[in-house]
């Protein structure tokens, strides 16, 4: 046994985890039936769904009827419909731990041999749930806020303890039987009509990468559980409809990039779900070869797919005919392990063994999947498993400090709360008359969202959720303000409200609003999740807009607050217009009231930013990284509710928005200046681990209030000619402590190579650099293309070098290596040897015969296949005989030492060439997939195979500044230290103040 500890919250959580020799069975030997059963992930509900031909009803005689026939391999934990329960109140949990499925499923597991011990235990399920703000299905713990909210922080500790609350809580409640989350989402928002904004870490991939590597450090910090990375690939890209058609665009790439490719991202999630959608507008994810081939060249655990998806590929994408049509294209190359059929009864498995006995799946295939699902268990089941084994009691769930993680929670809630207008100062309120009014005054729903106690959220404040993950300042509206302000009148609105309503509630306001008065109007969202939330319209309700019209129409003189909850930016109309200030909340949570209140009242500053952009049409225009070539007109400004009629007309401009991405006002005021202001000189930004330049930033508090504030650095590229660049692009953000009045201190954003990674028309699905793509670095929210001399631009001018400019032999050098490195050694240097016929279809052939390989086998394959555009000597030559023969693995020895002869005798030969084309240690290591690595969780595939990390000592490009000292730097980063807040939820007042 070993101690595992965890400072959270100020309180110190203990785990103790037990070591196991327990080795995973030879999946050759399985029977096929549990090969394929192995494959198929369940709900978990099934086993309380079937009748049970025995008296006993118990959830231990429903496991051993679910699973007489199968066993399968995992199971997710799915809420029941009735609103009434959540997950915590009808699953049996001590009865899932794998110590009671063993006594269930094997009761004569004692008398098995060794090897039926080992496989007994390696076929018991796995168990998962949607954990996403915390243990949002169980009661009894914190409920955090939704990720959206967690964006607006800009605080990455917050995504931290979003994530170890997510894992440890959800270990913690289930009695230790849930082993897998599935969460956090990669994807970048695009639409604010799409009904999951709310799950993603908003419209930035550096801001989402950053929060979502944030989280997986966060849950891998307990050592409890699988984190997922969801959606492969480019789910949130789309139209505003849930499970639609999107597009994987370099955003969402630059997510997975930073998170599941580079190999100085660690820890890595455990694990990947495909998306619903179709691929590129064209098909289901699932059977798109090239991207899921993509994924596969550096990503070696499991990936598993959405809800259903087995199904809704025959009667929701309609790209298979029927179950074996769909099974076949499923299982025709190495893409998904598991498929998400939470009701199957083994119509499933049936299909698929009869496909393999057929010869129309591969067996060899399978058993690689089911070698990845074994991998899982013994790195997530070991302790339980060593119990089992030497017949000691099982490991007992740690206890989490759920008060702690709700203040935790709370926190975050606080820091997110967004001031997007102040006029004439009316906030803070300083001794008010309140009337408050609005659907989300009086309503936790709108607090919560979706994914809270039940799939589609809570209905109403009597939910028993809320009862049961109460912190103790839970409140809604109403009562926040209530608990901070005298005199508060409640003025009752309801979603229901019908439009023959309305105006009496406004009479009701009307008839008691004074000039003193400020009139307070939540308003906003119902709960919703998923495809449930769409809406076409993303406008908030007509009735909602004409609360605020009418009230202030008829009390002028009145102040009107405006406040929003709700899951994404609902387009405003003429709301902002009519009010004296709007405040952003979001959906902070079952504290959301308090930390609003706290806002209003000014006993918290107001700290948040928006993650988003704040859209004020229903053209999705206006984004901060939305091309340079997308603009407007002039109509743009005649109708805040829809275009103008203007025509012609030839003013084209920047879309407008109703607020920027980044944007939030606070009750005190900063100051930025940089050292690297100097458009004039140009910094080179070359490839490799120190090829990166460090800028400088400096914020003083010159206001008269204690606040936090947000540095963001932006680059905007000047010319780009593999894709129309973006108006800009957030490579940096660091949140500052709270500063007192006339208090500065130094932040430092580093800007790397790998910041300027795009997908071309040419190189998609891979990203690549551009040799000598010029962009201007600049801090804050200004677009300085046209007047670089703009007072409120601090920019600097910046050159990109790659190591190599041909992107096209970088990824193809990747594929040689990685297919083999092995076989040909350390001394062979691919990228030296690469010529101009290594075009991107050259790269496609490389890497469709290493994905198609067996594990070992790549570079048969390649030897095989993909020789052609090399310089080949002619067949007389001793290495030339070969051309055009049938090389098998036993062939591959001789050829290398036929190649070397030829290379001494100074004829290089073209099979030498190709066994050759090891990546040079110069070449960059941005997209060099794997490296010769694939990864599953945080463990390298093959230890022998050349990583990333480290053994760059003879690198001879150099770039920017020296950073090798970690120990010297007195500043806080922007990249904040995942390793510190491994051990403690880092409070960014830590940081040195220069």
């Amino acid at each position: 046994m070993f101690l595992r500890h965890i400072k959270f919250g100020g309180t110190l959580l203990l785990f103790f985890v037990a070591v196991s020799s327990t080795t995973p069975p030879d999946v050759s030997t399985l029977d096929l039936k549990t090969l394929c059963a192995q494959l198929i992930h369940i709900a978990t509900t099934r086993y309380l769904a079937d009748p049970i031909p025995e008296s006993n009803n118990s959830t231990a005689s429903r496991l051993r009827a679910s699973y007489v026939d199968y066993s399968f391999g995992s199971a997710f934990d799915l809420p029941s419909s009735n609103q009434a329960n959540s997950i915590s109140s009808f699953t049996s949990f001590d009865a899932l731990t794998p110590p009671a499925l063993v006594a269930a499923l094997h009761p004569n597991f004692a008398l098995y041999t060794s090897v039926e011990k080992s496989t007994a235990l390696y076929t018991l399920p796995i168990h998962a749930v949607d954990s996403i703000h915390g243990s949002n299905y169980f009661f009894d713990t914190a409920l955090y806020p939704q990720s959206l909210n967690v964006a607006a922080t800009f605080n990455l500790t917050h995504a931290f303890a979003q994530g170890l609350s997510s894992c440890a809580s959800t270990y913690s409640s289930s009695l230790g039987s849930v082993r897998w989350i599935f969460s956090p989402l990669f994807g970048v928002s695009s639409s604010p009509a799409w009904a999951r904004v709310y799950e993603t870490f908003g419209e930035s991939s550096s801001v989402v990468a950053q929060m979502s590597q944030s989280f997986v450090a966060g849950a891998a910090s307990t050592n409890l559980c699988a984190t997922t990375a969801k959606h492969y690939l480019g789910y949130a890209d789309n139209q505003g409809r849930d499970r639609g058609v999107s597009r994987s665009a370099t955003r969402d790439r630059k997510v997975w990039n930073a998170n599941l490719l580079n190999s100085k991202t660690q820890p890595k999630a455990t694990t990947v779900m495909t998306s619903y959608t179709q691929s590129n507008g064209e098909y289901s994810v699932n059977f798109d070869r090239k991207e899921l081939g993509d994924l596969r060249r550096y990503f070696d655990g499991i990936v598993v797919t959405d809800f259903d998806e087995i199904w809704n590929s025959i009667n929701w994408h309609r790209n298979a005919k029927n179950l074996k049509d769909a099974l076949q294209s499923f299982y025709s190359f190495d893409g998904v392990d598991l498929l998400m059929a939470p009701y199957d009864n083994g119509t499933i498995v049936d299909a698929m063994v009869e496909l393999v006995e057929e010869g129309k799946i591969d067996r060899k295939l399978l058993e690689r999947k089911v070698s990845r699902l074994f991998k899982l268990k013994q790195q997530l089941l070991e302790d339980d498993f060593a119990a089992i084994l030497t017949n000691s009691a099982p490991p007992t769930p740690a206890s989490f400090d759920v008060q702690a993680d709700r203040e935790a929670a709370y926190e975050a809630a606080l820091e997110s709360v967004t001031l997007l207008k102040n006029d004439g100062d009316v906030l803070p309120l300083q001794d008010p008359t309140i009337i408050l009014t609005g659907p989300t005054a009086n309503y936790l729903p709108s607090m919560v969202g979706g994914w809270a106690f039940h799939w589609q959220g809570p209905t109403d404040n009597d939910d028993p959720g809320f009862s049961t993950t109460t912190p103790n300042n839970k409140a809604t509206l109403l009562e926040g303000l209530q608990n901070q302000f005298a005199d508060v009148m409640f003025k009752p609105f309801e979603f229901d409200t019908t439009e023959s309503d309305v105006s009496a509630r406004i009479d009701s306001v009307a008839s008691t609003c004074t000039p003193e008065s400020h009139i307070v109007i939540a308003v906003g969202e119902q709960p919703y999740t998923e495809k449930p939330g769409d809406v076409r319209d993303a406008h908030l309700p007509n009735r909602q807009l004409r609360l605020v019209r009418e009230i202030r129409t008829n009390c002028p003189s009145s102040k009107i607050i405006v406040v929003y909850f709700g899951g994404r930016a609902r387009l405003l109309g003429d709301i902002v217009d009519n009010c004296d200030a709007f405040i952003a909340a979001f959906l902070p949570g079952v504290a959301g009231g308090t930390a609003v209140a706290a806002v209003l009242s000014g006993s918290h500053n107001p700290t948040g930013k928006l993650p988003v952009t704040w859209e004020k049409f229903n053209d999705g225009a206006g984004r901060f990284d939305s091309k340079v070539s997308d603009l407007c007109t002039g109509n743009q400004k005649e109708d805040k509710n829809g275009a103008g009629d203007n025509f012609p007309n030839y003013s084209y401009e920047a879309c407008a928005t109703e607020f920027d991405f980044g944007y939030g006002l606070s009750y005190t005021d900063f100051e930025f200046t940089t050292s690297d202001s100097n458009s004039n000189s140009t910094i080179i930004v070359e490839e490799g681990p120190k090829g990166s330049h460090n800028f400088t930033v400096s914020v003083k508090n010159v206001g008269e209030r204690a606040g936090s504030t947000v540095s963001m650095m932006f680059y905007q590229t000047l010319v780009r000619k593999g894709a129309t660049p973006s108006r800009k692009e957030l490579f940096s953000f660091a949140r500052t402590k709270v500063l007192e009045p006339g208090e500065e201190q130094v932040l430092i954003h580093e800007l790397t190579a790998d910041d300027f990674l795009f997908a071309s028309p040419e190189s998609s699905p891979r990203l690549i650099l551009e040799n000598d793509m010029e962009s201007l670095v600049v801090h804050g929210l200004e677009d300085c293309r046209a007047d670089i001399n703009n007072p409120g631009c601090l920019t600097s001018r910046v050159k990109l070098k790659p190591t190599n400019p041909n992107q096209a032999c970088v990824h193809a050098c990747a594929a040689w290596e990685m297919g083999c490195s092995l076989v040909f050694g350390e001394t062979f240097r691919c990228s030296d040897l690469c010529n101009d016929e290594w075009d991107w279809n050259y790269v496609d052939c490389v890497w469709g015969a290493v994905s198609k390989s067996e594990a070992g086998s790549g570079c048969n394959a390649l030897l095989n296949h993909c020789k052609n555009v090399f310089n080949t000597p002619n067949d007389d030559d001793a290495v030339g005989e070969n051309i055009g023969k049938k090389i098998t693995p036993d062939d591959t020895e001789n050829l290398v030492i036929t190649a070397l002869v030829s290379m001494v005798v100074g004829t290089i030969a073209g099979i030498f060439i190709a066994g050759g084309c090891r990546a040079d240690k110069r070449t960059n290591h941005h997209n060099a997939i794997g490296r010769g690595s694939s990864f599953s969780g945080t463990e390298r595939r093959d230890s022998t195979l050349t990583t990333l990390e480290g053994d760059f000592e003879d690198e001879e490009i150099l770039g920017g500044e020296d950073n090798d000292d970690e120990n010297d730097r007195n500043v806080l980063f922007a990249d904040q230290s995942l390793e510190s807040m491994q051990m403690t939820r880092m409070n960014t007042s830590s940081s040195v103040i220069i």
